[in-house]
């Protein structure tokens, strides 16, 4: 398994997390094993940001193969469930925001075989949610 961090300070933002996964595919009969292991080094690599930085967002994305993160962390969602590879969904990102992104496939770049993520911010501005009204103003000289 491997796995690098990315820390993230917007201007008037708090602080963005991200770190990647990489899961290596192991054919052998302790596959699942290896799962459960990769999950819980996860899972606890991911306590452990939340602790240090409790109020940031934190997700956690990359090629999981046959690892999932939803039993040892609850708290987190997924946002990818569209195919990502074949007809299968292997790369996923998962995040501490509920419906926080909507995940759209695109094909891949290159010579690639995973399809391109593009994650959509499921929140819109107000600015953009309200429908524009015409006033008229008089200009007093």
């Amino acid at each position: 398994m491997r796995n690098e961090l990315l820390r993230l300070r917007p201007p008037l933002s708090s602080r963005l997390l991200m770190p990647t996964v990489n899961t290596t595919q192991d054919a052998s009969k302790k596959r699942k094993r290896d799962a459960l292991a990769a999950a819980d080094t996860i899972a606890s690599y991911m306590q452990s940001m939340l602790l240090r930085y409790p109020d940031a967002p934190v997700f956690v994305m990359g090629d999981f193969n046959s690892c999932t993160l939803a039993t040892v962390l609850p708290s987190f969602h997924q946002y990818i469930h569209v195919p990502t590879r074949n007809n299968k969904t292997i790369d996923l990102c998962y995040g501490n925001i509920p419906s926080a992104y909507s995940a759209r496939a695109h094909p891949p770049l290159g010579r690639a075989d995973d399809n391109v993520i593009n994650l959509i911010p499921a929140y819109r501005q107000l600015l953009k949610r309200v429908k524009l009204t015409k006033v008229k103003v008089r200009q007093w000289t």
